[in-house]
């Protein structure tokens, strides 16, 4: 979660929270099945993006745009009392749905 304030040179207003959901591993292949589980089960769609570090091993991240992440917090969420940790779901209730 970050502060965006890309465009608050051209418009002071124009500075708001944005939710940065992704998923990190080494394995490309995890991140291929959680890509086509989300898709089968929720419905959204996301991109695998790789990347190297100082190993020089692939790094794989799984993103989510803004309108996946939404619908993926709700269907994560999607009550109260489910198991969850707090400080990831303190993150996201701001961007729930209202129940």
């Amino acid at each position: 979660m970050y502060t965006d304030r890309h465009h608050a040179t051209k418009n002071p207003s124009y500075v708001y929270e944005r939710l940065y959901m992704s998923l990190v591993s080494a394995s490309y292949s995890f991140l291929e099945w959680v890509r086509a589980s989300t898709q089968k089960l929720v419905g959204v769609s996301a991109a695998v993006h790789k990347s190297t570090g100082k190993s020089r091993r692939p790094i794989w991240a799984l993103r989510y745009a803004k309108r996946e992440w939404l619908r993926l917090l709700d269907w994560m969420y999607y009550g109260p009392d489910i198991p969850c940790l707090t400080r990831k779901r303190l993150k996201a209730e701001k961007f729930l749905s209202p129940s």
